[in-house]
């Protein structure tokens, strides 16, 4: 019942009804903090980050509706991706006060556009969370190949401000 009710908000792209209904039906306070300080890799995170060199990737921290701005995203078309079963574990674990894996953006310095992302339901939970800033990577690949943050143009760089070269 609760994925069909669900639905409604979904189909109308109403991203602030779904929100409202949610705190108020199900969760009406989260034990998470208001600013995630550290970041977890999930396990395609640690795939993705052994075959790179240190300073490959940067971490920068968003207002999680910020994720959606992304072009690969679509936009904050939410019928278009929310699945209510995925976006329901994600917050289940936010109220069990389990912190998501990290979101991740696949950029191409190259042609200077961003190629592929993972994280929009974990994006999505954290907002109704109430989460102010969360933390995404940034990763710079062209071709399957990863490019080191010290190779890519300062002009480039200048749009993801302020980050920091991750370290693990």
């Amino acid at each position: 019942m609760i994925y069909r009710d669900l639905s409604k908000y979904i189909e109308d792209n109403d991203v602030e009804g779904l929100k409202n209904y949610i705190r108020k039906e199900y969760y009406s306070t989260f034990p998470i903090p208001k600013t995630i300080k550290y970041v977890k890799l999930d396990k395609e995170q640690e795939l993705l980050n052994r075959g790179i060199k240190y300073g490959a990737v940067i971490k920068k921290y968003i207002y999680p509706l910020d994720f959606f701005k992304f072009k690969n995203t679509k936009g904050l078309n939410i019928d278009f991706w929310c699945d209510p079963h995925a976006l329901m574990e994600k917050l289940e674990k936010l109220h069990n006060g389990v912190l998501l894996d990290t979101p991740v953006i696949r950029f191409d310095p190259v042609i200077n556009e961003d190629i592929g992302h993972e994280g929009r339901h974990r994006s999505l939970a954290y907002y109704i969370a109430g989460v102010k800033y969360m933390p995404i990577l940034i990763m710079f690949i062209h071709f399957r190949s990863y490019i080191p943050v010290d190779k890519i143009d300062n002009r480039i760089l200048r749009k993801f401000r302020p980050y920091k070269i991750y370290e693990r």
